[in-house]
């Protein structure tokens, strides 16, 4: 990898590419809904509390599917970005086979972690529950499941909806997953597990300690620093998330992230 942290360049990547996908002149997309609601993928007319109600239709209908997750595959060869080119800095990548570029060290990340987490935002891109269902840790789902309908009144469909929402607000409509970047943490000058750390909240919510509970539940805990860029309804590239913290779960030979 060129870079070891790329906030920077993926921020004048994005900018670059807004340019270059209509500046001043912007051209009316054909980019079609890619989650399957009836809420307008323009930016213009988008409505967060719309948005949320007819994708809630969508995913309240919604059926967990049999089987494992279809993660797809990478392309082993690694892309080097031409001098000059717009994505020149965020350095080398691979493509999945849903054409998502994903940059990671495959000495760190072992590309069915990467593809469990590609699919967990293609779940988001799609608002598909099913395979969002199936990218969680599945103790986590019982316990996020009875703590929301304890403290919430809520479901893990209603907890998906919002999260499919957040998303939505920062790209004002539909979305398409183009990049994602893992990188491993920087060390705490605490001296304090990566890992740990990022369950702070969770432990908070569920009123246990859950870091040591997943511990536990799992063979190994992998904590990552993420970056998420896609294309909106109206063909602009922006970084939708940034310098983010995720841990996922190995368990049995499958990798599996917190919701």
């Amino acid at each position: 990898m060129k870079n070891t942290r790329i906030l920077a360049a993926l921020l004048a990547a994005a900018a670059v590419t807004s340019c270059l996908t209509g500046c001043g002149d912007k051209k009316k997309s054909s980019m079609p809904l890619y989650a399957e609601t009836p809420a307008s993928n323009q930016a213009e007319g988008y409505n967060s509390a719309d948005y949320a109600s007819k994708l809630a239709e969508q995913v309240n209908a919604a059926e967990v599917s049999e089987g494992d997750l279809d993660l797809g595959s990478v392309n082993g060869e690694l892309v080097s970005p031409e001098e000059g080119a717009a994505d020149y800095k965020l350095g080398d990548y691979r493509v999945s086979s849903s054409g998502v570029k994903l940059y990671y060290d495959e000495a760190e990340f072992p590309q069915e972690l990467v593809l469990t987490f590609e699919k967990y935002f293609e779940s988001l891109q799609n608002g598909d529950y099913s395979t969002y269902y199936k990218t969680l840790f599945p103790e986590y789902v019982t316990e996020m499941e009875a703590t929301l309908t304890a403290k919430e009144g809520h479901t893990l469909k209603d907890s998906f909806v919002n999260q499919c929402t957040r998303v939505a607000d920062i790209t004002q409509g539909d979305f398409k997953v183009t990049r994602i970047k893992l990188e491993k943490p920087v060390p705490r000058e605490d001296g304090q597990d990566d890992a740990q750390s990022y369950f702070d909240m969770l432990n908070g919510y569920f009123e246990k300690d859950y870091y040591s509970v997943a511990r536990e539940q799992s063979e190994n805990l992998i904590p990552a620093i993420f970056y998420v860029m896609g294309e909106t309804s109206q063909g602009q590239e922006i970084v939708i998330l940034h310098d983010c913290k995720i841990v996922f779960a190995v368990k049995e030979g499958k990798y599996y992230t917190f919701g």
